[in-house]
């Protein structure tokens, strides 16, 4: 967040994806989301009661449900706020209508789990994305004006240098913020 006063937040637990590195397993497969009203509530409290200008959503993967996710943009435009959000997701789970609700709703910045450039390694890890889903959504997020930033995991087991320099030349391309 680069707004301050911010927070973090959570409106769901759990994720049904399958990533071997996975630092939270124990937070379930199942995908436990609060309701785009309760969301919209907190960040309602948070703007109007407390001051806060920008929240960061630690949710897991935010976006498992876009319905959800356009619900909230769509609550949060009704309610006229304009605190500032950034959130975690995949690049599998957002498109392009999805991403200019978004913005319209004052999301600023989106963390995105790339990893490897590599498919070999993006299999190994069972991420389960593919770099033509990576490079549209950062191209996406780039024309519509959401912020970018790009996790990246070097030192994956098999992998060579030959590896992560494909790694390093698809960060140069999809050039995050």
């Amino acid at each position: 967040s680069e707004e301050t006063p911010s927070t973090t937040s959570f409106t769901s637990r759990g994720c049904p994806f399958s990533c071997s590195f996975c630092d939270r397993p124990a937070l379930g497969k199942g995908f436990r989301p609060q309701s785009p009203k309760r969301v919209v509530d907190e960040m309602e409290h948070c703007e109007r009661k407390l001051g806060i200008k920008d929240i960061f959503f630690y949710d897991d993967t935010f976006s498992v449900s876009m319905k959800r996710v356009m619900d909230i943009c769509d609550e949060y435009k009704r309610r006229k706020l304009t605190i500032k959000w950034d959130i975690r997701t995949r690049v599998n789970v957002v498109n392009e209508d999805l991403l200019k609700n978004m913005r319209s709703a004052n999301c600023t910045r989106i963390h995105f789990g790339v990893e490897s450039a590599v498919p070999r390694i993006v299999k190994e890890l069972q991420k389960g994305i593919t770099a033509d889903q990576v490079e549209k959504a950062f191209d996406m997020c780039h024309r519509i004006g959401i912020r970018t930033l790009a996790y990246f995991m070097m030192g994956n087991p098999t992998e060579t240098l030959e590896d992560v320099k494909e790694t390093l030349a698809m960060a140069r391309r999809i050039k995050p913020d």
